[in-house]
């Protein structure tokens, strides 16, 4: 298998972003991105959807509430039963296509939006202004009704994309076709964060609680959910209540979502047609896959691993009495730049791209990879110089090396070989490390908590890199475990920026840190490979944010 078998990589204009947001701030009224060329028109109501498809995906939802969804299988599901606000072109992530919202200006003290009439929730409710406010307002943890922060923990979503909604001060329902949100500051991610915010019904949410959400969803989106069998299969079928999507058209009759985490029968199921669509196909299993009958699809979507470091003194790992010798040892080697800078020194990118990625990928020399707007071409590469890395490591104080645990999720079995790779590596200059595998749930738990091992292992893309800044890389950032007050500096200083060119230089600085401080191991990039039926499926396309969509994708003939 050779990387020749890949679709073309979808590449970034650097300031196509920064252009749509700053024509809606000079009070322009967005006009609609078409669909990217190639991509099938949304048909007439002549066109009818017929058929079942079914999907493999590589690991189960966390759960139905489309606000406590973070991995790509699950958001998968969540993006055929809501819509959202914006939508996002499933070929350019610079694209921002109407949604649930037919318009909206943007200024530094607020965004506001003008909203499709005529839209209903599956249970019958309106979609209106109250309805957007009310899932705003949810993830930000804030009372509705008073509009004050709920205080009272048992209450809380504590949902992971509440901080990308720090700049919103109010959101209000004007009239019931107008929302508008009221700013402290302008924030660059706020747009792309509305972009992936799902809209849910609240007056359902109201009565069945945060509980009730996890396994009873009700969006406006083109599918219902009809059952859903944990780690075994989730059904959908077709909502009879559709509208023109720009961002695509329900072509089939009902959508089956399998969870299939063992890739050897994910690909036997694609290949004697249990499934037509497989989600996360080893490259060195490619070429099987094309023998047996299927279509291998490579797609570039900016997606990226890293083995994030505790590189902030181990937080409450290092306070909790709970830490054995080795792991303070750990936490505190880490905390040095010198010592993160020779792991990324240790460790053969190079070898990883031939051997692992049959060139599907590409080393990694910063936080960001092509196709990451941040992205910094200059940056040059971390030697791969062992003998260096050693040589560093006794210069901080550990000739002989230390010993540490690397968290892995059971739900990122694609990279699985690269971490035993990565673990070799460090081996070689003292770092005898090990894996310790956790499901999605506690994976994310504990490290958010910072009741974690002081490696974490992660495969991450993003819309925009405000998010990955505010979450990563900010200290006191939901999933940092770093901290640096330039870095803090910079973070916040591209958030604030108006002037594309400007927030650019910003986070072209940004980046330029990531190397220079080292805040984790960072590996390659690599595109995501999926499998598709040879026959029985067409018009099927992969999205810019490495989930599956279903949309504009029929089954039969």
């Amino acid at each position: 298998m050779t990387p020749s078998l890949a679709v073309p990589a979808q590449r970034l204009v650097a300031t196509a972003i920064f252009v749509a947001i700053v024509a809606a701030a000079c009070g322009t009224t967005p006009t609609p991105t078409p669909p990217p060329a190639g991509s099938s028109p949304t048909p007439g109501p002549s066109v009818g959807p017929s058929g079942t498809l079914t999907v493999a995906l590589s690991a189960d939802a966390e759960s139905m509430d489309p606000h406590r969804v973070y991995q790509k299988a699950g958001i998968s599901i969540v993006e055929a039963l809501f819509d959202t606000l914006i939508a996002i072109d499933r070929g350019d992530r610079s694209k921002f296509l109407p949604g649930l919202a037919e318009s909206w200006t943007t200024a530094p003290e607020a965004i506001e939006f003008t909203l499709r009439s005529g839209v209903t929730f599956s249970n019958g409710e309106p979609f209106d202004a109250d309805a957007a406010r009310f899932s705003i307002l949810r993830v930000m943890d804030v009372d509705p009704t008073t509009g004050a922060p709920i205080e009272d923990d048992a209450l809380k979503l504590n949902s992971d994309y509440k901080r990308s909604y720090g700049a919103v001060t109010s959101v209000e329902a004007v009239n019931p076709l107008t929302l508008r949100i009221n700013l402290g500051r302008w924030d660059a991610g706020l747009i792309p964060a509305l972009a992936t915010l799902p809209i849910i019904a609240p007056n359902h949410a109201a009565t069945v609680g945060n509980e009730g959400l996890k396994t009873q969803p009700i969006g406006t989106g083109p599918y219902l959910l009809e059952e859903w069998i944990p780690d075994d299969h989730a059904t959908l079928v077709l909502n009879p209540d559709q509208w023109e999507r720009p961002r695509g058209a329900a072509l089939v009759d009902r959508v089956v979502f399998r969870p299939i985490p063992d890739v050897t029968t994910r690909i036997s199921e694609l290949t004697t047609g249990g499934v037509q669509i497989a989600q996360d196909i080893p490259v060195d299993q490619a070429a099987a896959v094309e023998a047996g009958g299927a279509t291998i699809v490579a797609f570039d979507d900016a997606r990226h691993t890293e083995i994030w470091l505790t590189a902030d003194k181990g937080g409450q790992l290092a306070t909790s009495g709970n830490a054995t010798p080795a792991q303070l040892q750990a936490i505190e080697a880490l905390s040095k730049v010198e010592v993160r800078t020779a792991l990324n020194m240790a460790v053969d990118r190079n070898a990883y791209v031939d051997a692992l990625f049959k060139g599907f990928a590409t080393p990694m020399t910063q936080g960001f990879v092509p196709g990451d707007i941040a992205y910094l071409p200059a940056i040059q590469p971390w030697p791969f110089d062992p003998d260096r890395a050693r040589q560093m490591l006794t210069d901080a104080g550990y000739p002989d090396g230390f010993e540490a645990e690397i968290d892995v999720c059971t739900c990122d079995a694609a990279i699985a070989d690269l971490i035993t790779a990565v673990q070799a590596d460090l081996a070689r200059i003292g770092v005898r490390t090990t894996i310790r595998e956790a499901e999605v749930g506690a994976f994310n738990g504990a490290w958010a908590s910072g009741a974690t091992n002081p490696m974490r292992a992660s495969r991450l893309s993003f819309l925009d890199p405000n998010i990955y800044g505010q979450f990563w890389l900010k200290g006191g950032g939901l999933l940092s475990r770093f901290a640096d007050p330039e870095m803090d500096r910079f973070v916040d200083e591209q958030a604030a920026q108006m002037d594309p060119a400007r927030r650019l230089e910003v986070l072209h600085k940004v980046a330029a840190l990531t190397h220079d401080l080292a805040p984790a191991i960072f590996l390659v990039g690599f595109q995501s490979v999926y499998g598709v039926a040879r026959t029985g499926v067409s018009g099927w396309q992969p999205h810019i944010l490495g989930h599956i969509s279903v949309l504009d994708t029929r089954v039969g003939g």
